[in-house]
């Protein structure tokens, strides 16, 4: 959408500014069974003055996102976001069926006609994150509104990170981090016989991408950072 505007207004394509500073690819690495894709869209999150309908937000420092497919296994996602004071944050997630599990954990299960997938959200730190399952505003353009669901998420603060394990295969995966005084985060998937460690370095410049080495026990080994940066044409 064009920066900074608001839903649900209408797209317009190309923008009226350079479309490649809204949301880069900074690194993609097809390694066999695992794909790793990461992204930059800060640029589409910029400042809004006031209305009568919306409050004011200051532009997002940060809002990098990396997807690490794992064939067979699960979906890790890994959200990055800064601003640079205190702001309402909402985490989106919708599905035709969405449940929680519990109360005490931000495990959910999406569900389709056809399917189900597992999801298990995984707090980096200690925002106060207030989960709130309500009607989807997902539509169809001849069926109108799908009368899907949607998970939302909400925090009050400046910085939150997030891995995000899903389980569109199955399986009894749990996820679990630790954070280093360096800011890098460990992330572990286990269950069965999957033993997966990850190391999570998020890099700091605007559209560089971060170091991301994972492993599995007597499996794969795969690691990202400067060699799979993605060169945006015409952006240098």
């Amino acid at each position: 959408m064009v920066p900074g505007r608001m839903e649900p207004q209408q797209w317009s394509q190309p923008g009226p500014d350079d479309m490649r500073k809204m949301a880069v690819v900074t690194a993609w690495k097809d390694a066999g069974d695992v794909v790793v894709c990461e992204g930059e869209a800060a640029g589409s999150y910029l400042a809004i003055k006031q209305t009568g309908r919306n409050p004011a937000r200051p532009a997002l420092d940060r809002y990098r996102r990396t997807f690490i497919w794992v064939k067979g296994s699960y979906l890790l996602v890994l959200d990055d976001i800064k601003a640079p004071e205190p702001v309402d944050i909402t985490w989106l997630m919708k599905a035709p069926q969405l449940t929680r599990k519990g109360t005490k954990d931000l495990n959910f299960e999406l569900k389709h006609p056809d399917a189900s997938c597992g999801m298990q959200i995984n707090q980096i730190g200690n925002v106060d994150l207030n989960p709130v399952i309500g009607k989807s505003t997902a539509k169809d353009k001849k069926k109108g509104e799908l009368e899907w669901q949607q998970l939302q998420l909400k925090g009050h603060t400046n910085a939150l990170k997030l891995a995000t394990l899903m389980t569109p295969w199955g399986g009894d995966l749990k996820v679990s981090t630790k954070t280093a005084a360096d800011g890098s985060v460990q992330i572990m998937v286990n269950g069965g016989k999957i033993n997966d460690t990850w190391q999570w370095t998020p890099e700091r410049g605007k559209f560089e991408p971060s170091s991301l080495k994972g492993t599995r026990k007597d499996g794969f080994s795969v690691q990202v950072g400067t060699t799979d940066k993605v060169v945006i044409a015409g952006n240098k």
